[in-house]
């Protein structure tokens, strides 16, 4: 049995604000994450964020050491899961005691719904990212197991406000070579992996896509698609086929927005009782990343919890999936199920639908729970029967 699975080559263009954020894991960055600085030994440090004890913080991302490390409560932490922010209009700008320059990035939030933002600083030798948090006055930096403070800080802030026709990102999705020497060699198939020509994509010409996924196969750690692989290797040869072309198709991402604003490619959900279009979107709350409903015609986004719905100004809205929607219930989640965000204690939540006074409504499925809840009426609805968003 053979598969032939294509590198796929993504025409992106920045959406919203100019930039947007990517799941990654065990060091794994997107080919145009944004770099944040150099370690000791010279790796390339990039910026990213992640959850930790209910709050959402900004991290430094270093692919040859497989891991994400954040400051918390006096120490460095290492973390696996973490977003990587991904961009070419970003920049970095002067700031001091805390402050930051107007258009700067709120790259996360405190449980108690402090703003935190990016910094960097030069320590030790290297160029280091960390948080600056204004009520503090002081920019954190994890490094050797601390939690360091500085008061003079670079903080990440917006060059240009909307997109160029420069941002162009070659996103090179795929399977890494490891986990499909793996599978080969588990199921006994024969996978071969194929590179799609670049073609006449604007400024394609400044990449090489046999250069890039070599970078991508030779130089990563097989830990960022250890999920992949672990799933690849229980399953049928012709399931670990589908999983590949999956993963391998994947363009989905999660998009900063506000005040009913809607980014190009965002996923349609349902419809709100008076016709309006309702999209899939996440918002921060009391120390949880809680998938909900975007709703252009009210202006934000609504997410249930503890009982009651809440509005949102602030969200992300998940753009450009390759989706569909299952039918379950009781807590189950169908394989491929889009993950929407994480409660504090880490649990997975998932964006699901139900039919609902007359809307389809999305909310989040808590598997814990064995419900999908949605915002409704000011209320937060438990159902027990429910569609689940998958990736095709």
């Amino acid at each position: 049995m053979e598969y032939i699975l294509d590198t796929i080559v993504v025409e992106n263009w920045c959406p919203g604000l100019g930039y947007y954020w990517r799941d990654g894991s065990y060091g794994s960055v997107p080919v145009d994450a944004v770099r944040a600085g150099r370690d000791k030994d010279g790796s390339t440090i990039f910026l990213g964020r992640s959850f930790y004890n209910g709050d959402f913080l900004p991290a430094k991302v270093i692919p040859s050491r497989a891991s994400a490390f954040v400051c918390w409560g006096g120490q460095e932490v290492a973390v696996e899961q973490y977003e990587v922010i991904c961009s070419s209009q970003v920049a970095w700008e002067f700031a001091t005691n805390g402050e930051v320059p107007e258009g700067a990035i709120a790259i996360g939030s405190t449980q108690d719904g402090e703003k935190l933002y990016a910094g960097r600083v030069m320590h030790d030798g290297t160029q280091t990212p960390g948080k600056v948090q204004p009520s503090h006055e002081s920019c954190y930096i994890p490094y050797c197991g601390e939690e360091i403070a500085f008061k003079d800080t670079g903080a990440s802030s917006m060059n240009h406000l909307s997109p160029s026709p420069e941002c162009l990102s070659c996103l090179v999705i795929a399977v890494l070579s490891v986990s499909i020497n793996s599978a080969r060699h588990k199921e006994e198939t024969n996978i071969t992996l194929r590179a799609n020509v670049l073609g006449s994509i604007p400024g394609a010409s400044r990449f090489s896509v046999n250069k890039v996924f070599s970078a991508c196969a030779d130089k990563w750690p097989h830990r960022p698609q250890q999920s992949c692989l672990d799933e690849i290797l229980f399953r049928a040869p012709t399931e670990a086929g589908e999983l590949l072309s999956i993963q391998g198709k994947r363009d989905d991402m999660w998009v900063q927005s506000s005040m009913g604003q809607i980014p190009d490619g965002a996923v349609w959900a349902g419809k709100d009782g008076d016709g309006s279009d309702i999209f899939v979107g996440r918002a921060f709350h009391e120390g949880d990343f809680v998938p909900g409903k975007v709703i252009p015609s009210a202006g934000g986004a609504f997410i249930a919890y503890g009982g009651e719905e809440h509005s949102k100004f602030d969200y992300e809205v998940y753009c450009h999936g390759h989706v569909a929607w299952e039918q379950s219930g009781h807590g189950h989640v169908p394989f491929g199920a889009v993950e929407g965000g994480r409660t504090s204690e880490g649990e997975p939540l998932f964006v699901g639908r139900v039919l609902h006074n007359g809307t389809l409504t999305p909310g989040k499925v808590q598997p814990s729970h064995h419900v999908c809840y949605i915002s409704y009426g000011g209320q937060e609805i438990p159902y027990d029967t429910y569609e689940v968003l998958i990736h095709k």
